[in-house]
């Protein structure tokens, strides 16, 4: 990655905009990053750089608005993400990967259209939600690297302030990309030297985008959020979508 041209000059803006995504709806940025960096780098040695700036940019948001946090909907849902992570490969070993993740990409399409259509009236669910989402959610990261939306779509019915939403999604995504880290950390991915190196370059540009989105969310109304999440929400569906259909 250092002495790559083409990568540099794609990193710059892809970061800055994963990042700025980010800093408006508390995830979303490797569903930008990973796709378009993938093109003009290899996966084992993009993927340790970019969690990196995952676990740093949901590390930084869930200090820095932590009181924000509804701390009750993350505590519901850590058993049944552990439990996800733990039993959903043993669960669906022997199951199609690829119908599953048409299955889910297709389903993750649909909501997010149909909620875009009427942010404003995103009615409440119940509290026992938080199995199926957080379960879903755990088998979802530990298969597919892909476990945001299932959590997205349970907090944005539980969670009312816009501030609370985006610092709550964040505490999740730590969870979610401190897995992966222990997986990449096992797999002896984060012991190459490059990456880290990548890694602290890129950081000022991955915290200039996280600052300009936390300035954009100050600015927008909770309707206006949520339709940013609704589209990163898209963004997921056919990503998982277009992973499937082209294996």
């Amino acid at each position: 990655m250092l002495h790559n041209t083409e990568f540099w000059l794609l990193a710059l803006p892809v970061i800055f905009t994963g990042y700025f995504m980010f800093g408006i709806s508390g995830f979303g940025a490797s569903l930008i990053t990973v796709p378009l960096l993938s093109h003009v780098e290899s996966p084992a040695q993009l993927l340790p750089m970019l969690v990196l700036l995952d676990m740093s940019a949901s590390l930084i948001m869930g200090a820095r608005f932590r009181a924000d946090m509804a701390r009750r909907e993350v505590i519901g849902l850590i058993p049944f993400t552990v439990l996800g992570c733990a039993l959903g490969v043993t669960l669906l070993v022997k199951l199609p990967r690829e119908a599953l993740m048409i299955a889910i990409g297709v389903f993750t399409l649909f909501y997010a259209a149909y909620q875009l259509y009427d942010p404003v009236n995103v009615k409440p669910i119940s509290r026992a939600w938080s199995a199926p989402a957080g379960f879903v959610g755990g088998m979802m990261g530990t298969l597919f690297g892909a476990g945001a939306p299932p959590y997205v779509m349970y907090l944005t019915r539980r969670v009312i302030d816009k501030s609370a939403l985006r610092s709550t999604i964040a505490a999740m995504a730590v969870l979610a990309i401190g897995a992966r880290l222990l997986a990449f950390t096992g797999a002896g991915l984060m012991f190459n030297g490059e990456p880290w190196l990548v890694f602290l370059l890129l950081t000022p540009v991955a915290g200039l985008g996280l600052y300009c989105g936390h300035r954009v969310h100050l600015r927008i109304n909770r309707a206006q959020m949520l339709r940013a999440i609704f589209v990163m929400l898209l963004v997921s569906g056919g990503s998982l979508l277009a992973r499937a259909l082209l294996n």
